[in-house]
């Protein structure tokens, strides 16, 4: 039984944190590219050519809609290394 609960601990826990890190390492990346392109879209002036803002809006929106996909996996990364715990904290004060 001890064997079962440790390897349940081990990819319970410590999985969710190793997915929240993965998520969060590719979401500062992503920050960071975003930035540039958001200061290109700004810089576009009012007379720019229509297909150039739908262009840099669009190498905006693939960085923005990225960051809130690895958003949401970090946040359940995080969620799940929750429950490891909690499940750990549980059945460890049971076998005492």
């Amino acid at each position: 039984m001890k064997k079962l609960f440790s390897l349940f601990f081990l990819f319970s826990f410590w999985g969710g944190l190793i997915v929240a890190g993965v998520c969060l390492y590719y979401s500062l990346l992503d920050w960071q590219k975003l930035q540039p392109a958001d200061a290109v879209l700004r810089s576009l002036s009012v007379n720019s050519p229509q297909n150039q803002v739908i262009i840099a809006e669009a190498r905006q929106n693939v960085h923005r809609i990225n960051i809130f996909a690895q958003g949401v996996w970090f946040l359940l990364g995080l969620i799940w290394a929750t429950l490891g715990a909690i499940g750990w904290l549980r059945v460890g004060g049971e076998q005492k």
